[in-house]
């Protein structure tokens, strides 16, 4: 298993809908996806906790089903 997160740009003020999602990794590490995930910085960048997937395609579905957040 491999370590992936999810984001996606939103501006409520602006947009009527979230952008696709964007999912990033495969990761070896908790703390390399942890990393890259801080590096992130954005007003409109909404990101899903860090999770585990097999593939991308796998990291795909379960981007779909998770909870976006501000920040974090």
């Amino acid at each position: 298993m491999k370590y992936w997160f999810a984001y996606r740009v939103f501006d409520a003020s602006v947009d009527q809908k979230p952008q696709s999602s964007v999912v990033r990794g495969p990761f070896d590490t908790y703390q390399k996806a942890k990393s890259e995930k801080m590096m992130l910085r954005g007003a409109d960048i909404q990101k899903t906790a860090i999770f585990q997937a097999v593939s991308r395609e796998d990291a795909e579905a379960i981007a779909e089903n998770e909870t976006y957040m501000i920040g974090g």
